[in-house]
């Protein structure tokens, strides 16, 4: 059975660190969309067209404004996750 090769101590901290700052980049993207979205879900929740006397029409409407935020949450909290578990 072989073994794999050992990595030497700096260049496992060099690797780490690059990690730590490609996610702590993508935490801060993905944080920036999730305000957006936020914003947008607010804005569509103000509205309300005259088609849409039926509420159902209304949340057929804002329900895809809804999955975005829920989404952009499910991968701001992913992404701590994955920073918490770093060394």
């Amino acid at each position: 059975r072989v073994k794999p090769p050992r990595v030497s101590e700096d260049t496992q901290k060099t690797r780490d660190d690059e990690r730590r700052r490609i996610l702590e980049q993508e935490l801060a993207d993905e944080t920036k969309q999730l305000a957006q979205a936020k914003e947008q879900l607010t804005a569509q929740e103000a509205v309300r067209s005259g088609n849409e006397r039926n509420y159902e029409r209304y949340l057929e409407r804002v329900q895809p404004y809804r999955d975005a935020v829920a989404s952009h949450e499910r991968n701001v909290d992913a992404i701590k996750r994955e920073i918490a578990n770093l060394k």
